[in-house]
């Protein structure tokens, strides 16, 4: 130590001088590094009992977490394995935070518990304290799971973290050789592998690391399978219809698109229902090609076609309607001929589609407008078709007087017969062959030579009328040609009117005669001959049957002018006719 002196100045102004005693500097640096040395000595000492007194202090705070728990979850019946927060414990330490919960094993055990200087997990009696925070304490571990699905052609790999925080995640296909990809040290914990091959085993290999460089690998070996394919089906099953719907059954996938179209349109999103693992849409059904498609992104996974030719909406058309003419008669048939592009088979209706029938024909027995359609099996409807109906006559009913009225020859009266020429021996009645009745006229020629038109039998008709038209019939069966003839009694000289004549190789045939009574002042009778095979030998000598006779005077019954024609005849008159219905103006006259 130095003195030093220091001049003062008194109270009465008088100068002294005193002695003061100093540290030098040498001193003062000497008690600085004594103060340091100290200071480095005591602090860790001082800085472990504070830290000492805090785990301490930190660990009663966990045996008081465990008697709150214990009490907390009696009064609020929490089940075992419910975490519940340590805020939510009557505590007296507001600053630990973290969870707490019974375990499996019975015991009471903490999780992620800090008080913001130390931190610790697991049961009292297996207790991991670290000094630091959660975030530190989950460094020391790491655990996760990896799990992997299939979506259409990919393949997505998702990590679940369930200890420790990762910081980075790889992802690899090691197999197959063709498809081996990988992404390392992404940030994110799930990643797609996409344009895949279905049907085919993958080996996925997963890495992930955490902050203090901790590191867990997974692999794992997962099969992309084969895709369903598309089902199209048309409903009705039936071979034709006239309309329906395609229902389209998709494959259910994740981030894929379901189109379709017909034939060469553009392709339209599909208005789709989910149904489980399928998913489905309908479209009206038509005649043309529908392609069913699957997409991923803008490219096809799946197609799958339908072609329809079985639609029939389009209704036949009336190509052409015959039969309304002008001519009179007692009713209309008008012929129909109609095409149908389509399919089934074509009906017709000639009342507007009222009835409808499998005949393309109309009957009509009345004038005025009729409208005539057609249709297909699917019901497909035509347009109608008017047509006016103008010429149907007015009906009138007329007894038919048979002038050789035993035709049949039931009584055998032979009288009216008379025999010409000379080619016919007798004449009998035989009773095994016969049309009506019981019995027919028996002729047996004789064996000659014969050219004569008159030879036969003749009958004779009295009261024949100048002028009027005549219609005869007769049944004949032989083993070769039988004829009828009408003429006067001058026939040598061109008296012959009419002749009918017919082949019967052994068989009954109907022979049938129209003629007519001139006006002449020769007149003198008109008769019906019976006769043999005309030109040719009659030397066979099989005999020749006749049987129902009829000699009918048209001009009498009908009217002049009024009388039918021969085909009229020939269909509406016969032996046993008594009445018939003929239609004024309905036939021509021959």
């Amino acid at each position: 130590m130095k003195e030093k002196k220091q001049t003062n100045m008194s109270r009465g102004g008088v100068l002294y001088t005193s002695k003061v005693k100093a540290f030098t500097l040498i001193e003062l640096l000497a008690v600085i590094v004594i103060l340091a040395i100290i200071a480095v000595i005591a602090t860790p000492i001082i800085l472990g009992v504070i830290n000492d007194s805090k785990y301490k202090a930190f660990k009663i705070s966990l045996n008081n977490v465990e008697h709150a728990y214990e009490l907390y979850s009696v009064q609020k019946n929490i089940k075992p394995g419910t975490e519940i927060n340590i805020e939510d414990l009557p505590l007296d330490s507001k600053n630990l935070k973290g969870k707490v919960f019974l375990n499996g094993d019975g015991k009471i055990e903490l999780k992620e518990v800090t008080d913001g200087t130390y931190s610790a997990e697991g049961t009292l009696d297996d207790l991991s304290v670290l000094k630091g925070t959660v975030e530190d304490l989950l460094e020391n571990r790491l655990d996760v799971k990896v799990n992997v699905n299939t979506n259409a052609r990919s393949l997505v790999v998702t990590v679940e973290t369930i200890e420790g925080v990762p910081t980075s995640y790889s992802y690899q296909i090691l197999e197959p050789e063709e498809y081996k990809k990988e992404a390392n040290n992404l940030k994110e914990n799930t990643y797609t592998f996409d344009k895949l091959k279905t049907d085919t085993e993958y080996s996925i290999k997963v890495i992930v690391k955490n902050k203090a460089g901790l590191t867990k690998e997974i692999t794992k070996t997962v099969r992309i399978e084969k895709i369903d394919d598309i089902k199209l089906e048309l409903n009705p099953k039936d071979e034709y219809i006239k309309e329906g719907t395609v229902t389209i059954t998709y494959p259910k996938l994740d981030n894929v698109r379901y189109k379709y179209r017909w034939d060469s349109e553009d392709f339209v999103e599909a208005d789709i229902s989910i149904d489980g693992d399928k998913v489905t849409t309908t479209t009206p059904a038509k005649n043309g090609t529908l392609t069913a498609v699957l997409m991923d992104g803008e490219e096809t996974i799946i197609s799958k076609q339908i072609t329809i030719t079985n639609i029939d909406n389009m209704a036949p058309v009336i190509e052409k309607i015959e039969g309304n003419d002008n001519v009179q008669s007692n009713r209309k048939i008008i012929k129909i001929t109609a095409s149908d592009s389509g399919v089934g088979e074509i009906k017709y209706s000639c009342d507007d589609g009222t009835t409808w029938q499998d005949k393309n024909e109309c009957i009509y027995n009345q004038n005025g407008t009729q409208k005539i359609k057609v249709k297909d099996s699917l019901e497909n409807i035509s347009e109608s078709n008017e047509i006016n109906i103008t010429t149907i006559a007015s009906e009138e009913t007329f007894t038919i007087n048979n002038l050789f009225p035993d035709g049949s020859f039931e009584t055998e009266n032979s009288n009216d017969l008379v025999i010409e020429g000379d080619s016919v021996k007798k004449i009998e009645f035989d009773t095994s062959n016969y049309i009506s009745g019981s019995k027919s006229l028996k002729l047996t020629p004789i064996i000659v030579s014969t050219n004569q038109w008159g030879s036969g039998v003749s009958i004779k008709i009295t009261n024949i009328k100048e002028g009027h038209v005549y219609y005869a019939s007769a049944y004949c069966k032989s083993s070769a040609k039988c004829g009828i003839l009408a003429y006067t009694s001058d026939w040598n000289n061109g008296g012959i009117y009419w002749a009918g004549e017919k082949n019967s190789s052994s068989a009954w045939v109907r022979l049938s005669l129209y003629a007519y009574s001139k006006v002449n002042k020769d007149f003198v009778s008109f008769r019906l001959n019976i006769l043999p095979p005309f030109d040719i030998n009659l030397d066979n000598g099989n005999p020749y049957y006749f049987d129902d006779i009829i000699l009918v005077d048209l001009t009498e019954i009908f009217g002049k002018g009024n009388e039918p024609n021969s085909k009229w005849c020939d269909e509406n008159i016969n032996y046993n006719t008594t009445t018939v219905k003929k239609y004024n103006n309905s036939v021509d006259i021959r």
